[in-house]
């Protein structure tokens, strides 16, 4: 437990009589904050995500293409007209 001053600056002074009381008022709700934070921005990828999964060469194997299309349509714009190249060097990818 950090020691506590009179006149802290730089945090606040949580009250507390002792450590877990302490990281119970302080760290939970940033580790709160910082969940909600992490889920707002890559919840609306989750489709995104989960579909760059298929080039783990564990996974790649077993799935069709198909399985990255989600992931191919998102990046269309910074690989424009590449989407049957990507498709063979998938293809490559599996039978490597």
């Amino acid at each position: 437990m950090p020691r506590i001053c009179s006149s802290q600056r730089n945090r606040s002074n949580v009250p507390s009589n002792n450590i877990e009381e302490y990281y119970k008022k302080s760290i939970l709700p940033y580790l709160d904050d910082l969940m909600m934070a992490l889920n707002e921005r890559f919840i609306p990828h989750n489709e995104t995500i989960t579909s760059l999964q298929y080039v783990l060469p564990s996974i790649v194997v077993e799935k069709p293409f198909s399985y990255l299309k989600k992931a191919v349509e998102f990046y269309e714009n910074d690989l424009p007209g590449l989407n049957d190249v990507i498709e063979a060097e998938f293809e490559i990818w599996q039978a490597k």
